[in-house]
């Protein structure tokens, strides 16, 4: 049984080798899983809402959106990731460390729950920051024009990508796992 829950909460980690969710019609990067699990729409909410409180401790007023009875949590989102800054003609590298924000909607029926992270942006002050939908054009190869940008902003971008793509499957698997934990209320 332990080996059975251990596969569980590793599934999204695992899985998380999927490629980046570009919508070439919207130009942007949204991620939107759904997962079955046991339970009714109110004991899942309970502990969405509960992860949310545990996961956005320093956010002063991160949910947006609170509906117990329609099962709709949307929230404000905020994580920390280490990335390559290139510098210089010859893109000399250094770690970097860089805060992306987003929007996060947990949506909840009976026995399902679906997560959406949507408006991914970085730091407005950075020249190196981006909102989800500039990550998007430039993923698809047409957001510089490469006679004019430099080579070290092309790595920085593509490593910021990269960095938040992992951080956000990070907080995937945090709530998968505790989705699928037992409720404290049953003692």
């Amino acid at each position: 049984m332990r080996k059975i829950m251990l596969m569980v909460m590793l599934m999204p980690v695992l899985l998380w080798g999927q490629s980046i969710p570009f919508n070439p019609e919207t130009k942007e990067i949204v991620y939107d899983s759904v997962y079955e699990i046991s339970g009714t729409k109110d004991e899942l909410y309970t502990k969405a809402k509960s992860w949310v409180a545990e996961s956005f401790k320093s956010s002063a007023v991160p949910i947006n959106t609170d509906d117990r009875q329609a099962g709709v949590i949307i929230c404000n989102g905020s994580v920390e990731f280490i990335f390559q800054l290139a510098k210089g003609k010859k893109a000399r590298k250094s770690d970097a460390i860089g805060e992306a924000n987003f929007v996060l909607k947990i949506l909840l029926k009976d026995n399902k729950y679906k997560v959406v992270v949507t408006d991914i942006r970085t730091n407005t002050e950075s020249p190196t920051a981006f909102s989800s939908s500039d990550a998007g054009k430039y993923l698809i190869g047409n957001f510089y024009d490469y006679k004019t940008e430099s080579e070290a902003l092309r790595q920085t971008w593509k490593s910021k990508i990269e960095a938040i793509h992992e951080m956000i499957g990070y907080v995937y698997a945090s709530i998968t796992k505790k989705m699928s934990e037992k409720s404290d209320l049953n003692f």
